[in-house]
């Protein structure tokens, strides 16, 4: 019986802090809440969630050239070697270029001429989230969506854009052939 008789002590214990606690948190509030009808302070309407293309001035870019998958043979089996990345850059654009512009600066990036660049496998993705999805930027309606996107995003306006090697012009080529051969 001592043992129940010290439960109940902590027990009652327990909730008089509690109510002690609840007691205090309530006049916090009645505080707070008269403070700020007296002082009648004007609620700002919230931001809007996009911003002006004209407050961005520069948007980072960076170009990362994947080189194509080795081809395996099918007798060896080999374990897959890791295909180093090349990366170029930083360039920076802004949200008035046009879609031939922005091939324009990415070719510069490189450098190559913009005819050259492979455009049909052209992706992008922004810096952070790193693991952020790579988005098609193939044609002026993909290029349009990233600028929607730039212009809804509040920060961060680093891009990269992911594609093969460019394409060898035929006069690098020829010369390629006559030197090596």
């Amino acid at each position: 019986m001592v043992v129940n008789e010290e439960l109940q002590k902590k027990r009652e214990k327990r909730l008089e802090a509690n109510q002690k606690r609840q007691e205090r948190e309530k006049r916090k509030r009645e505080e707070k809440a008269g403070q700020n009808s007296e002082a009648e302070v004007e609620k700002t309407p919230k931001k809007s969630r996009t911003i002006d293309p004209e407050a961005i001035q520069k948007v980072t870019l960076y170009v990362e050239i994947h080189p194509p998958a080795p081809q395996q043979s099918s007798r060896v089996s080999k374990k897959a070697t890791a295909r180093p990345v090349i990366k170029r850059g930083p360039a920076f654009f802004t949200l008035d270029n046009d879609f031939d512009e922005f091939k324009s600066i990415v070719a510069k990036t490189i450098p190559c001429k913009p005819k050259l660049l492979p455009i049909d496998k052209m992706e992008w993705r922004y810096e952070k989230p790193a693991n952020d999805v790579k988005k098609p930027l193939v044609s002026a309606e993909g290029f349009e969506a990233m600028h929607l996107s730039l212009c809804e995003r509040k920060a961060g306006f680093v891009i990269y854009i992911s594609i093969p090697p460019p394409r060898q012009d035929d006069a690098v080529s020829l010369v390629k052939l006559f030197c090596t051969g």
